[in-house]
């Protein structure tokens, strides 16, 4: 996993924990590593809007923009929120189409998933 998917990951988790109202352990983690790692004023102001929006996509790509930057200058921060992320549990991605008609085609990201093709 590079830096690029980390930061997303990480957001991401973050985003969904503070969406609701509540970080959870791993969520907890997650926010103290980024909140230390981020030293300047324009970092620190990012995530504390991503704390106060994070439902916005675009407050949450600034922030996985300078996590992709800190992690790049750190090597260490990023093998350490990578042994966090790797603990979290899941996140639940559900995926539903719906095809009339023959000979369609169609594609999701399926990469580990569990599918379930119900036909009529």
């Amino acid at each position: 996993m590079d830096n690029s998917d980390l930061a997303l990951l990480a957001v991401g988790f973050l985003s969904e924990n503070l969406t609701k109202g509540v970080l959870s352990a791993v969520g907890k983690d997650i926010w103290t590593l980024i909140s230390e790692a981020f030293s300047t004023d324009s970092e620190k102001k990012s995530l504390e809007t991503l704390n106060n929006m994070p439902s916005d996509s675009l407050v949450r790509g600034k922030v996985i923009g300078k996590l992709e930057e800190v992690l790049e200058a750190n090597p260490m921060l990023s093998t350490q929120l990578k042994k966090i992320l790797d603990n979290a549990p899941q996140m639940l991605k559900n995926n539903a189409q719906n095809v009339v008609g023959d000979s369609n085609t169609t594609i999701q990201d399926i990469n580990s998933s569990h599918i379930s093709i119900h036909g009529q």
